[in-house]
């Protein structure tokens, strides 16, 4: 039986201001044999993630602690997690690690690490952790909207008729040619976000900026670039540039340049006049 489930100056000038194998995870989440216990199962993704981890985000920190309920991500970015009913009220946290965790987009190790985060949507048989569900939670949060008012809002700053909620790869093999380039649109937004949710992460945190500073600096910067990588996720489309020919991370190193090309060496603020050899 199903059970509930829930699941570039303007860059620097803003930071300165500023476990188990579940490849063979089941589609839907069952009940399990105790009943104070809920399995949530979902999948993991810019492209699907595998070798991610995965908790519930019990105290709200946006990062996975020791003592909280984790997992690992299999082939096709599957994970499951056993938690109570009142663990399953928390987020989902994923954290891709560089070197480590393989975007099956590439089948390449992710180059810089980056966390992702999605409400546990009692709804739904399968939860969905994207960069997108990631705005949409960043968005609910800071907001102060429900779920249901956050995933409009993301719709609208989007520009786009797909539920921001929704696995955009699965609903990429939509019957629906519109619903499909709709999923398509949506998947290169999410490619580039978590490129460069990578590459800043890095750069705040090796600013000096708080711990706690560094989620809601990283989510300022993105929401500010929204309306570029619009322009790219669009532009690469009426190019008729293939899925697999668009490679975000390029894209996101010619947008940033040096800043991107060296995340962990934040250029000093008296340095910052200097002009490259």
């Amino acid at each position: 039986m199903l059970t509930n489930c829930k699941l570039p100056i303007a860059i620097a000038t803003a930071i300165l201001l500023a476990g188990c194998d579940s490849g063979n995870a089941p589609e839907s989440a069952k009940e399990a044999t105790d009943s104070e216990t809920i399995v949530i199962s979902g999948r993991a993704a810019d492209g699907y993630l595998v070798d991610a981890k995965v908790c519930a985000d019990l105290n709200a920190s946006n990062r996975c602690d020791e003592s909280e309920p984790s997992t690992t991500t299999g082939e096709g970015g599957k994970f499951m997690l056993a938690l109570t009913p009142e663990e399953a009220n928390a987020n989902i946290v994923v954290e891709a690690i560089a070197g480590e965790t393989v975007d099956e987009d590439s089948n390449e190790p992710v180059k810089s690490d980056f966390r992702l985060k999605a409400p546990i949507d009692m709804s739904r048989d399968e939860q969905f952790v994207s960069p997108i569900t990631t705005m949409v939670l960043d968005v609910m949060e800071q907001n102060d909207l429900s779920l249901e008012q956050a995933v409009e809002q993301v719709s609208k700053d989007l520009q786009t008729s797909a539920d921001p909620l929704q696995n955009y790869i699965t609903a990429k093999s939509s019957g629906n040619e519109e619903d499909a380039q709709a999923a398509e649109r949506l998947h290169r937004i999410a490619q580039l976000r978590a490129s460069i949710s990578g590459v800043l992460d890095a750069y705040v945190r090796n600013s000096g900026t708080a711990l706690e500073e560094v989620d809601a600096s990283v989510s300022n910067i993105l929401s500010m670039m929204t309306p570029q990588l619009l322009e790219v996720a669009d532009a690469s489309l009426d190019s008729e540039i293939p899925s697999d020919a668009f490679h975000a991370d390029a894209v996101v190193h010619a947008m940033l340049g040096t800043f991107g090309a060296t995340p962990a060496q934040p250029v000093p603020a008296e340095e910052d006049s200097a002009q490259p050899e």
